[in-house]
């Protein structure tokens, strides 16, 4: 019982500060969706503007990015109350790897959304404008550039977390470093299938979430210690 009133004191501090967040920001709320868009505004043909076929999408899709922003705004402090209710039941040596693990997670993230943001977005972008037809105006719904926008966002976030499982695995010694760096075939092919399932249905996006998945698989192994260091 004690357990639950504390993490539920977490979440309402944690709750506070996030719903203060995003109404501080909702008077940002079109630069922020500004900003979002822009990777994909920068191709739009001179003239041509994106689309809302949705009568409430002008005001839910600044709402949502709000809300997004005001989540990574307050971050930091989520991290926090997730630490002060855990550390608690840790050992020592355990509480030496959480806030290293968290850091290198985040930062990780952030390099994958940074990855899309300003790498993936514009070759895909203008890669489809690019394939518009003669007397075909390119002008996306704001809705449908929203979710395939965000998901690829999480995509590449979550994609860039490989490094830090290829680390644990071999550290809590479920899978041999050696073992690991003969299963890069199949690595590959996990890729690849990855891109198909997490990105949109074209290639190009497969591609450019695969190639990230195998380089990070590489960089995770070469960091990986050699034996696992995990004793109780």
């Amino acid at each position: 019982m004690n357990n639950f009133q504390e993490l539920r004191k977490r979440l309402i501090y944690y709750s506070i500060v996030l719903v203060i967040s995003i109404a501080g920001l909702w008077s940002h709320s079109q630069q922020i969706y500004t900003l979002f868009s822009t990777p994909l505004l920068k191709v739009l043909p001179e003239g041509h503007h994106m689309l809302a076929t949705s009568i409430t999408a002008p005001f839910i899709i600044p709402l949502k990015l709000t809300c997004i922003a005001a989540f990574f705004i307050t971050l930091p402090w989520m991290l926090y109350q997730i630490w002060a209710f855990i550390s608690p039941g840790l050992y020592p040596h355990e509480k030496r790897m959480v806030w290293p693990f968290m850091l290198a997670c985040i930062a990780l993230f952030f390099a994958g959304a940074a990855f899309a943001y300003f790498i993936a977005f514009p070759l895909i972008f203008n890669f489809f404008a690019s394939l518009t037809p003669v007397g075909v105006d390119f002008a996306p719904d704001i809705s449908q550039f929203y979710s395939f926008a965000l998901r690829m966002l999480m995509a590449f976030g979550l994609a860039f977390e490989l490094p830090v499982i290829v680390w644990l695995v071999v550290y809590f010694g479920l899978v041999k470093k050696q073992t690991l760096s003969k299963q890069r075939p199949y690595v590959i092919v996990a890729a690849f299938t990855a891109g198909m399932l997490l990105t949109p249905p074209d290639i190009f996006s497969q591609i450019l979430l695969a190639v990230p998945i195998c380089l990070l698989f590489e960089l995770g192994l070469f960091f990986a210690p050699r034996h696992s260091n995990h004793h109780y």
